[in-house]
């Protein structure tokens, strides 16, 4: 494998995210910290984690002209136009028309997905773990645009708008890929139950957020992020498992116990969080959760367990 032809669309990506931290300077509490996380997805964790999936032997990657190289050749440029839609105010036509071609490459990436869980069914299940990691992605594209439209679904708040979207991309991308992908090295009950709990959770979390916001009560939130954190703490778990295993690198084996650690703190966080409307917790809002638990879930999980993949996959090309 040509390594350089792997790394330089993330590479670029994490440049042009250098380059908006520096012209925005957020603190961790700034909205604009929230939109570096929504960045940071698309510029640097998508083009990995697409060569995760694609690695995998046991999924086909081409169905006729939707294959995985024509959405790698046009996910970059559609992440630049996401990018520069966010320099422009909410509800801005241009904002809208740059951040379109986003989310018709999440819904190509989502077709992409669904059509290897056609064409392979639904087992081995750490397969489908990382297949619906691709599925739920246009999700964070559709949430994205509306945000970006300045569109506001069932009155929900702006920033709860620009949180789904972010919640999308990591806990309906990252957290299922990396979730399948652990399930392939260490297959076994703890897996499976982390993989279809965090395939249900991740719309369940939906659901009682909507279901809140319809002033339904605050059961349904309250339980599914408990639902969702749990599986999330199993998937934690079974990092740390693979950090104790010998047979990788020490380098790899650092990046997953920092992913181990950054999970089961932000899952704790959002067992917190979900349970704030029966736990007096009012340090903890939604500005301390941006900087907490989505700072971890992006670069304390999600960043370090790709990459601990991807240098898993170099060492087997080697």
């Amino acid at each position: 494998m040509n390594w350089m032809a792997f790394f330089w669309r993330p590479l670029l990506g994490a440049c042009i995210w250098l380059l908006c931290l520096l012209r925005w300077r957020p603190v961790p509490f700034d909205v604009e910290w929230a939109i570096s996380l929504l960045l940071f997805s698309p510029l640097v964790l998508i083009p990995l984690g697409l060569r995760l999936v694609a690695s995998s032997s046991l999924s086909q990657n081409h169905f006729g002209w939707l294959s995985w190289r024509s959405i790698e050749f046009f996910q970059t440029p559609t992440a630049l136009c996401f990018v520069f839609s966010f320099f422009l105010p909410r509800g801005d036509l241009w904002a809208i028309v740059l951040a379109l071609p986003w989310l018709i490459m999440t819904a190509f990436i989502s077709l992409f997905g669904f059509l290897r869980i056609v064409k392979r069914g639904l087992f081995p299940i750490a397969e489908l773990g990382s297949d619906m990691g691709l599925v739920f992605l246009c999700v964070g594209g559709g949430w994205a645009l509306l945000d970006r439209a300045g569109v506001r679904p069932l009155n929900f708040e702006s920033v709860i708008v620009l949180l789904t979207a972010i919640h999308f991309h990591y806990a309906g991308f990252a957290l299922p890929l990396l979730t399948g992908l652990a399930g392939r090295a260490h297959p076994g009950k703890l897996s499976l139950i982390a993989i279809l709990g965090i395939i249900a959770g991740v719309p369940l979390v939906a659901t009682g957020i909507t279901t809140s916001q319809l002033q339904w009560g605050h059961g349904i939130e309250c339980f599914a992020a408990c639902f969702l954190a749990i599986a999330g703490l199993l998937t934690a778990g079974i990092y740390f498992q693979l950090f104790l295993n010998p047979s990788y690198s020490k380098k790899i084996r650092f990046l997953w116990f920092i992913a181990s650690i950054s999970l089961m703190f932000s899952m704790i966080l959002a067992i917190l969080y979900g349970c704030r409307f029966y736990v007096s917790l009012a340090w903890l809002d939604i500005p301390w959760m941006r900087a907490l638990h989505g700072s971890a879930n992006a670069l304390g999980f999600s960043l370090t367990g790709i990459l601990g993949w991807t240098f898993v996959l170099k060492r087997l090309d080697s």
